[in-house]
């Protein structure tokens, strides 16, 4: 009984691949033979799978391998390429390492600085240069407390160090 509203039926996967193998119609079995001449769905599937099924076969013979020096310029590319990326790997931990460095004696030489700037929020309001700056500046720190101010360098240090980390993750390929 054909109907012709129905979209899908369930043993059009087993015409298909019985058309793919070249079963179609003399090696598969009466039911499925019947139920393709009862079934809509699976009426079209047998008139239009073994065009198709011809189309993919005559592409797949007319479709050569490539050039061979097309495909020793990819791999010689390949190779150049996965050289270049074991060479920077030691650069980024370099790179990593130098920046942690920086962070470290700026973070070291930070309370030296402040030793010898004394009172810089008084020097920096009595600078001629930016009057109306330092007031600013001053009104920022002035609700600042000491423990707050430790937690904003732990967390400078923190980004500074995961940075290079971050970095090569995501420029690594494994």
């Amino acid at each position: 009984m054909k109907r012709p509203d129905q979209r899908e039926c369930h043993r059009e996967p087993e015409l298909v691949e019985a058309i793919i193998d070249g079963r179609w119609p003399e090696g598969c079995d009466e039911t499925l033979r019947q139920h393709v001449g009862d079934c809509a769905v699976c009426a079209e599937v047998a008139e239009i799978a073994p065009l198709l099924n011809g189309e993919h076969t005559a592409a797949c013979h007319e479709a050569g391998p490539p050039p061979v020096g097309a495909v020793w310029w990819r791999l010689e590319a390949r190779a150049r390429r996965e050289a270049m990326l074991r060479a920077t790997r030691p650069i980024l931990w370099t790179q990593g390492l130098a920046a942690a460095c920086v962070v470290g004696l700026a973070l070291g030489v930070l309370p030296l600085t402040l030793e010898v700037l004394g009172d810089w929020d008084a020097w920096l309001y009595q600078s001629a240069v930016l009057p109306e700056v330092s007031g600013v500046v001053t009104s920022w720190f002035a609700h600042l407390d000491h423990e707050n101010i430790q937690l904003a360098l732990i967390g400078c240090v923190s980004v500074a160090l995961l940075i290079p980390l971050a970095l090569y993750l995501a420029l690594s390929e494994e």
